[in-house]
């Protein structure tokens, strides 16, 4: 099995991430693979290297990251939002109006529901029944 040094070395370094600093062995085993490990080599070959490690637990985002953020907060500002135009009268006329026949047609629509109906009929007279709720809570308040 040949593993890549970097992935074994990410590896040890996630796992080291409580400790300041770690040494760490490379090893050549029995394949003539390199390996990375905590522990000192069993056969004669070994180089050691000193890591430190710059994660700290408590620190939230990583430094790349903050900036990222705050860069991306500072385009956000520069964007301009678009120009709502204003509603005049005459809409508030014609939505109220729309309110009102979408009331109606909720009323309508449980009045059969409380009547009785086909069973064939249930499940679009429930689909109707929420689309009506859902569209007054959305635009009528």
């Amino acid at each position: 099995m040949s593993t890549k040094p970097q992935v074994l070395l990410y590896l040890l370094l996630c796992l080291l991430t409580e400790q300041v600093s770690a040494q760490i062995y490379r090893c050549i085993g029995q394949n003539s693979e390199v390996l990375f490990q905590a522990a000192r080599c069993s056969s004669g070959k070994q180089s050691s290297l000193s890591v430190k490690s710059t994660y700290q637990p408590s620190s939230g985002l990583r430094p790349s990251e903050t900036r990222w953020l705050e860069l991306r907060k500072k385009q956000r500002r520069k964007i301009k939002k678009p120009h709502k135009p204003r509603l005049k009268k005459t809409d508030f006329k014609k939505q109220d109006e729309k309110c009102w026949k979408k009331q109606q047609q909720l009323d309508r629509v449980k009045m059969k529901l409380r009547q009785g109906y086909k069973p064939v009929q249930g499940d679009r007279l429930r689909k109707k029944r929420r689309s009506y709720e859902d569209y007054l809570s959305r635009f009528c308040g």
